[in-house]
């Protein structure tokens, strides 16, 4: 039976043998695709500022509302602190120290790193598209992580990787539409 790695309710259904060994390849494959698809900007190159001039072009065509959608989704990758102290609180995965070698807390910091990276990406390509108030943003963020999280599904393991595996197919469904969105708009790239 193959899982998705954002199907945290999925997993619930195998032993702790098979989580760990999924978790282990999902690690190694989100290590791989770090390095297969980088998309940033390389800081270093000559070229640097003819990328940002054609990065900026592009996004010039794109709607207003697609910004809010795009800060929208980075915004709740961002917040990516909060669903993990959330998720360490579980019974089941009690990750405590931060670093606890219980199946569940692997799988939650392998996640929350994948998670991270697509905010990252979001976060700079927003900050370089010069489109948002990056700084009225990074306060939202920070807001948003100061205040925590309530999802009021007590603290039961199913409840949470459930509530958690909806999110994750709602945020899927939501990049698929901007990735739509993106190319019709002819930037091929963000797609």
């Amino acid at each position: 039976m193959s899982t998705t790695f954002y199907g945290g309710a999925g997993l619930l259904l195998k032993g702790e043998d098979n989580l760990r060994k999924e978790t282990s390849e999902e690690q190694g494959k989100g290590l791989q695709a770090v390095r297969r698809k980088d998309f940033l900007l390389d800081p270093t190159s000559d070229g640097l500022h003819e990328q940002v001039k054609e990065l900026r072009e592009k996004a010039n065509e794109l709607p207003d509302d697609y910004f809010v959608v795009l800060v929208g989704d980075m915004i709740t990758k961002k917040a990516l602190p909060t669903y993990q102290t959330m998720l360490n609180t579980l019974d089941g995965v009690r990750d405590e120290i931060g670093a606890s070698l219980i199946s569940w807390a692997i799988w939650t910091r392998a996640w929350t790193v994948e998670e991270n990276r697509h905010g990252d990406l979001l976060n700079k390509y927003l900050y370089l598209s010069g489109r948002v108030d990056m700084r009225h943003i990074e306060k939202i963020i920070q807001y948003s992580i100061g205040s925590g999280m309530g999802p009021w599904t007590e603290n039961g393991s199913y409840l949470r990787f459930i509530y958690t595996s909806f999110r994750e197919k709602a945020t899927f469904i939501s990049h698929g539409n901007t990735a739509r969105l993106a190319k019709e708009h002819g930037d091929i790239k963000l797609a």
